[in-house]
């Protein structure tokens, strides 16, 4: 039978599905400890470049859960996209565990280093760290807090909160701990801090959430409702003159077949609505081609690893359909422009719902994507 634990990567909450721990064989490799399996999750890559910045570096990363693996144990682990698409696969051996949470910035876990990374794991990792680095930031190191896990380990021996067998690993000497008994009191203060400065955004939350409720989602569903009979009507949002929900006017295929001064005629807001078009018919040659020679992908992928990952993820939906809504055009000079806008996605399997922006340029005449940013998702 399998069991699912709750576990924190940064701030992300995930899915851990264990397994029982491999006998025969394995038992027979002596010192060797195999946990079960780690697998963690995320709904989008910018989420993983979020969460997993601060807690990974070429030669590991920390997890935080409430149930870590005994220090010296190895599992099999693998961070992927919820689409299936897998990111950093290896395996890892526990080098450090912190048995209870110390404060927001000190969660239970344990500090693992990797044994072996599979395919282009440890590109994408180096990618990752470089990126944090030239943000001005220290990337994670397994060996850093060490200080900060002996003071949190002498404070857990003196209340007997600490692991057996974790003395060795901390580097702490257990019967030294009394000498960190004038600390916890202090600790327990910070504790009670946190405690309510936590309580007091939970309550801001409420009243953020209470006020878009009252005040903002009508006017949303309003104005969803005049685009619905708009759509009715044949026109389409934005007022582009082009309307992508009707098959007749844009077949597939279309859009490269078009000749140049048709092409160049077409105004930014008219080249989005294509593009999405492209995205909705899976014409993933035609979709890619709305990009520019400039266009640079997040998080230092290359291009040709952006279109990959791109053409698998178009292909592997059906009923794909996307949604211009809202949109506003701002112009930045005479060949550039920014357009903004509401995306509605759907699929057979996924909906969302986000505020996204792409810069065009001008290229032979053609407006074209050089960035493409997403704001924020929105509740559906």
């Amino acid at each position: 039978m399998s069991l699912r634990t709750d576990i924190y990567l940064g701030r992300a909450l995930e899915r851990m599905t264990t397994s029982k721990q491999q006998d025969g064989e394995n038992r027979d490799k002596g010192r060797v400890s195999l946990a079960r399996p780690v697998r963690l999750r995320y709904r989008r890559f910018q989420e993983f470049l979020q969460e997993a910045s601060a807690n990974i570096s070429i030669g590991g990363m920390f997890i935080a859960t409430e149930e870590p693996h005994e220090p010296g144990s190895q599992f099999d682990f693998e961070l992927s996209l919820e689409d299936g698409f897998s990111l950093v696969k290896g395996r890892a051996e526990v080098v450090w565990i912190r048995a209870e949470t110390a404060g927001l910035s000190q969660p239970a876990g344990m500090g693992v280093r990797f044994l072996h990374l599979e395919g282009a794991s440890r590109k994408l990792i180096a990618k990752v760290v470089e990126k944090y680095r030239r943000k001005g930031r220290e990337p994670f190191e397994l060996g850093r807090s060490a200080k900060a896990r002996i003071a949190a380990a002498r404070a857990m021996t003196d209340s007997g909160s600490l692991v057996p067998g974790s003395e060795a690993v901390l580097g702490v000497d257990s019967r030294g701990a009394g000498a960190a008994a004038g600390k916890s009191e202090m600790a327990q203060r910070l504790r009670r801090f946190a405690g309510l400065a936590l309580v007091a955004v939970v309550a801001g939350l409420f009243i953020v959430l209470g006020f878009h409720n009252l005040y903002v989602r009508p006017r949303i569903d309003e104005l969803e409702r005049r685009l619905e009979d708009l759509s009715a009507r044949g026109v389409q949002p934005g007022a582009t003159g082009v309307d992508t929900s009707d098959d007749s006017l844009v077949e597939p295929g279309d859009q490269l077949e078009t000749d140049g001064n048709e092409m160049a005629a077409l105004e930014p807001l008219e080249r989005v609505e294509q593009w999405a078009r492209s995205w909705s018919d899976q014409r993933v040659d035609d979709y890619l081609a709305f990009y520019s020679a400039a266009f640079q992908p997040d998080a230092g992928m290359s291009r040709e690893e952006w279109e990959a990952m791109r053409r698998a993820r178009i292909l592997r939906h059906s009923g794909i359909r996307v949604q211009i809504l809202l949109a506003e055009e701002t112009k930045l000079g005479a060949d550039e422009s920014q357009v903004e806008f509401t995306q509605s996605y759907h699929s057979e399997n996924y909906d969302d719902r986000v505020k996204k922006t792409l810069r065009l340029v001008r290229e032979e005449g053609v407006w074209k994507i050089a960035e493409e940013r997403v704001a924020r998702a929105l509740p559906d």
